[in-house]
């Protein structure tokens, strides 16, 4: 029951990534809760804003031209691509899923 709880608490694996026959589970999970009112406690106000280097944007396209999209984009990508997570809302979507605001 632990490693279950563990598991779906959203510590280990992004909630949002679940499939559907498991997403159920993580309403069982006892570490869900406590995770999600921390993570909202943490990031979820108005002046919860990351800001991305230029070093950052590289790291990033770096990680994509890696993962296998041809080298040429690299410096296109490196202009183009937005900061991963511009502010606390949009982690704590993206961590616990859509329906995180509730």
């Amino acid at each position: 029951v632990l490693s279950t709880s563990l598991l779906f608490g959203g510590l280990f694996v992004s909630l949002a990534s679940l499939p559907r026959f498991l997403a159920p589970l993580q309403y069982l999970s006892l570490f869900r809760y406590g995770f999600a009112g921390l993570l909202k406690l943490e990031f979820q106000h108005a002046d919860a804003v990351f800001d991305c280097s230029s070093e950052d944007k590289e790291l990033l396209a770096q990680r994509v031209i890696d993962a296998g999209a041809p080298a040429k984009l690299l410096g296109r990508l490196v202009k183009s691509l937005p900061c991963p997570t511009p502010d606390g809302e949009t982690h704590v979507k993206r961590v616990l899923g859509d329906d995180a605001a509730s």
